[in-house]
């Protein structure tokens, strides 16, 4: 994980902790669209469902990982 409050300690947490990382989420979304867009050639349409199933399947395999995966003091671990 990336601490940006040790990076940065004299900016407020709100720019560290909410408005950075959320700018990179955004960043990536933006990035995955148009290379969506370019590489496949497609029109808005398909390239918003594309984008909506990225960010489906990124949210269920993180609730997946956070609910099923997670031991002792919250370390991942793997249950067999």
């Amino acid at each position: 994980m990336i601490d940006f409050t040790a990076w940065m300690p004299e900016t407020p947490l709100i720019i560290s902790n909410g408005i950075i990382p959320v700018a990179l989420m955004i960043i990536g979304i933006l990035i995955f669209y148009r290379v969506v867009r370019k590489t496949m050639t497609t029109v808005n349409n398909e390239a918003v469902q594309a984008l909506f199933i990225f960010i489906l399947v990124s949210f269920i395999i993180l609730t997946v990982t956070g609910i099923w995966f997670r031991g002792a003091e919250m370390r991942l671990v793997f249950h067999v």
